[in-house]
């Protein structure tokens, strides 16, 4: 738009909306471009006059606000948060993530959305993942499926062996597809996609989205 005051006019006009016919949404609102910003504390500055603006103006909705750019992993973040957030149960779905890679000895396992391929949980044997790993990884997949389109095939899973690791991708629930990456060379491939199928029905009860 052309000022903040057009943008706080749509804003408000949603939320006059939204109050008539969705009094429970969820809001959530992005501020693109903060690559203009590119001292950290300036950043923040910008992001918290946003949200006390929006905050003064929201009544009964609580917004929550992603500060982002096309220029890095924020964008992609801020939509994975807003899935995460947006799944019921979620706690549940993560507790049960972690308990299946316990399970079939993997050191990382990640369920995508699956049109999108934004992050909706993960369990992790390690303790750190670094910031923009998930979206390299879907950046690969959507540029692969696109690859396959193009050539009239349709993509479905791959996997990917080397002497560190081997890496499954693979469609899990009806909204999702999973991702499992083993380290150790005893793992046959075929138990951990054994394993992925058998987890599907106990997983599709759970996840809604």
């Amino acid at each position: 738009t052309a000022s903040r005051e057009s943008e706080y006019q749509l804003y408000d006009e949603c939320l006059q909306k939204l109050g008539i016919y969705s009094k429970d949404a969820k809001v959530y609102t992005l501020v693109h471009k903060m690559d203009k910003v590119p001292d950290p504390e300036q950043k923040e500055a910008r992001l918290e006059v946003y949200r006390r603006a929006l905050a003064e103006r929201s009544g009964m909705f609580k917004p929550e606000v992603f500060g982002t750019s096309i220029w890095d992993f924020s964008l992609y973040h801020a939509w994975s948060q807003i899935v995460h957030r947006l799944v019921p149960n979620m706690s549940t779905i993560e507790r049960h993530l972690e308990k299946f890679r316990a399970l079939t000895d993997a050191c990382e396992v990640v369920l995508f959305e699956r049109a999108t391929f934004l992050v909706v949980c993960f369990a992790t044997s390690n303790e750190t993942v670094p910031q923009g790993r998930f979206m390299t990884v879907s950046q690969a997949i959507k540029t692969y499926r696109n690859r396959c389109s193009n050539v009239q095939e349709s993509f479905r899973s791959f996997e990917i062996h080397n002497k560190n690791y081997t890496l499954f991708i693979e469609p899990f629930t009806k909204s999702t597809y999973i991702l499992v990456i083993t380290s150790d060379p005893e793992i046959e491939p075929a138990v951990t996609k054994a394993n992925i199928k058998a987890a599907k029905p106990h997983f599709q009860d759970k996840l809604m989205i």
